[in-house]
């Protein structure tokens, strides 16, 4: 659990500088990014739904 809160500590970031540097626009283009990344991974681990992504897929 301490790994995952790390990383969404680090994504937290990346949107405090988009915002910082370019606003609404870069807010709007990492949560795009994001939202693409978490898509390629439920595909990868064949997670049809957020219901199904638990820590059980690690192992």
């Amino acid at each position: 659990m301490l790994a995952l809160g790390a990383d969404v500590v680090l994504n937290g970031r990346d949107i405090v500088r988009a915002a910082v540097g370019t606003g609404i626009y870069g807010v709007r283009v990492q949560m795009e990014y994001l939202q693409k990344i978490l898509a390629k991974a439920m595909k990868m681990t064949n997670c049809n739904n957020l219901r199904y992504i638990n820590s059980a897929i690690l192992y």
